[in-house]
């Protein structure tokens, strides 16, 4: 990234549907969500310590909730981790290349 941070990612939601699809094709449900590029949500960076305040505010203005993901830190790298540690996370479809 430009900015030089990196993210560790440590908890991936996944639909029902889209781990069905993952477990079908023999892939791993949070790899393939992270990676597939058909699912798209909002990402924000929040400071822990107002993760809990803003996390009830949304809910309470949307009715869902707001779902910790992982972290950015200083290392540039983007991982996942997984019961094997951290593993690099593959970069998306680029549209602009592919």
């Amino acid at each position: 990234a430009a900015s030089g941070c990196g993210a560790l990612v440590e908890e991936v939601p996944v639909a029902q549907s889209a781990r069905a699809l993952a477990e079908s094709r023999g892939e791993d449900p949070a790899r393939f969500a992270a990676a597939a590029g058909e699912d798209f949500e909002l990402l924000a960076a929040i400071a822990p310590r107002a993760f809990s305040y803003l996390s009830g505010r949304f809910r309470k203005r949307f009715g869902r909730p707001l779902l910790r993901v992982g972290l950015f830190r200083r290392e540039a790298a983007v991982a996942m981790k997984t019961a094997k540690g951290e593993e690099p996370l593959p970069a998306g479809w680029d549209h602009l290349k592919n």
